[in-house]
């Protein structure tokens, strides 16, 4: 796994410089990772995509996703991460959550999570640029192990 994602990592670009300034603006990034959770499940409910959490305690799964982000945010791609991102994968598949419905939430998420941590003024301008696109890497590195699971299910 950990060579897997070493190639992901190439591929998306994520340099040690992203990782630097992740690392920097961690514990701002963790500060704002909450919020934008709860506006993104109002924004599922509120298009009418509820039915994809029928039976699912959303307020576990929140907590589950914001140490997932944790967890990402710390770069530290070991192991334990890629397989957690690929049952994250495996459960979005299983939930009939499609590939598209997935990308589209997640671009919400994405849009929200840097409209909300750019803006705040703990974050240098001259920060902003490499801080947006480190989180952009980052975020698409989790996107692409979510989504191989899609391709597995594809082979099974």
């Amino acid at each position: 796994m950990r060579s897997e994602l070493e190639k992901i990592r190439i591929s998306v670009g994520l340099t040690e410089a992203d990782t630097d300034v992740t690392a920097r603006y961690r514990a701002i990034i963790m500060k704002v990772v909450p919020g934008v959770v709860d506006e993104f499940y109002a924004h599922m409910f509120s298009i009418g995509n509820d039915s994809y959490f029928r039976g699912v305690d959303v307020p576990s799964l929140k907590s589950r996703q914001i140490e997932h982000w944790r967890h990402l945010f710390r770069a530290d791609f070991d192991d334990v991460y890629g397989n957690h991102a690929t049952r994250i994968g495996i459960v979005h598949r299983d939930r009939a959550i499609t590939p598209t419905v997935y990308m589209r939430s997640y671009g919400w998420f994405t849009s929200r999570l840097l409209e909300v941590l750019l803006a705040r003024p703990d974050v240098s301008a001259a920060d902003r640029p490499g801080l947006a696109a480190a989180v952009l890497k980052l975020i698409h590195l989790d996107m692409t192990i979510a989504l191989a699971a899609y391709d597995a299910a594809l082979v099974d």
